[in-house]
């Protein structure tokens, strides 16, 4: 296992899958404009290295998956153009939810704004029980900006999506369990254990058909 440390997030080679792992713990893991490179660097990573066949988003940080985008970066840029140009240079959600190889997610406590997007663009879902997911934005005045108002209408019930977005209040996940967006309800002192397991099983399975597959899966999802 080979692993690139950073202040506030890390990139985690671990048998053929890529960990990208939260450690913002101050800041409640506000993804902020480092740690948005960070991912971006781990998302290219996973699109030229033909080797890995998973994405696994985690956090060091008990209690918290990612309280969403840290709002302090906002306006930091030099111009609202160049803003926008960084954004479409590096789109990061576009990768994500095009990228060929399934996406799992290890939740515990509160996966907010553009970590509830995380979430929902991804294949499959670990959370514990006590977890809280929300789009929180039409609170601040605006809308989720990373496509969780598109996802969440393709992954839950009409209904549960816009009760979410309108009102911006947290969803369990006993709830998301039952409407069948979380695929396991665990405890956070097991999801070391499921990451090893789950990393050693991948290692079963030819890289190229994985990538296939979740390609197949892709052009189902954006074509209907």
């Amino acid at each position: 296992m080979t692993q690139k440390n950073v202040q506030s997030i890390s990139l985690i080679k671990k048998n053929s899958a890529l960990l990208i792992n939260f450690n913002r713990e101050n800041k409640l893991n506000a993804i902020d404009l480092h740690m948005r490179d960070v991912i971006w660097e781990g998302l290219r990573l996973v699109q030229t290295d033909i080797q890995i066949n998973a994405l696994i988003f985690t956090s060091e940080v008990p209690g918290c998956f990612s309280s969403g985008a840290d709002i302090n970066d906002f306006g930091t840029a030099p111009s609202i153009q160049e803003s926008k140009n960084a954004r479409l240079e590096r789109d990061i959600w576009g990768v994500l939810n095009n990228l060929d190889v399934p996406i799992f997610s290890f939740v515990d406590g509160i996966a907010y704004g553009a970590g509830f997007e995380i979430v929902l663009a991804s294949d499959y879902i670990y959370a514990t029980s006590q977890s809280r997911f929300a789009l929180p934005e039409i609170k601040l005045g605006y809308i989720p900006a990373a496509g969780g108002s598109q996802l969440i209408i393709r992954r839950l019930p009409s209904s549960d999506a816009k009760r979410i977005v309108y009102t911006g209040e947290p969803i369990s996940t006993d709830r998301l369990y039952e409407l069948g967006l979380i695929n396991r309800i665990i405890e956070r002192k097991a999801f070391d254990t499921e990451i090893d397991i789950l990393c050693k099983q991948l290692l079963n399975y030819d890289t190229k058909e994985i990538r296939t597959l979740k390609s197949k899966f892709v052009h189902l999802i954006n074509t209907n």
